[in-house]
């Protein structure tokens, strides 16, 4: 499948640049970030909630731990993947650049 580049205006300003939807992923993300933030207020509640008798509160935090790491070690692990990709770029970059200084020459 192949798909379009983005075609960006260069004569707009900076702001409307970053804040452009089209061609964004927040469209996309922000459903599942909605949820997750009422995932997570509905668990915190409940974790504290002084209505609840003793035994159906959340007394031990091990799965909401569990959950946290695993949630940095997707994150850490998906920057890294990005930084890889970035400087694989920028080698790229440099070889097409000096491979275009050696024809000039």
């Amino acid at each position: 499948i192949a798909c379009a580049m983005i075609q960006y205006n260069n004569s707009i300003s900076a702001l409307k640049l970053i804040f452009q939807v089209y061609g964004s992923v927040i469209p996309r993300i922000l459903p599942w970030s909605i949820f997750c933030a009422t995932l997570g207020v509905v668990v915190a509640m409940h974790r504290s909630s002084p209505y609840l008798p003793e035994d159906n509160r959340i007394s031990e935090n091990f799965g909401i731990q569990v959950y946290s790491m695993v949630l940095g070690y997707v994150v850490v692990f998906r920057t890294n993947m990005a930084l890889s990709r970035y400087m694989e770029g920028i080698s790229q970059v440099q070889i097409m650049i000096s491979k275009w200084g050696d024809a000039f020459l």
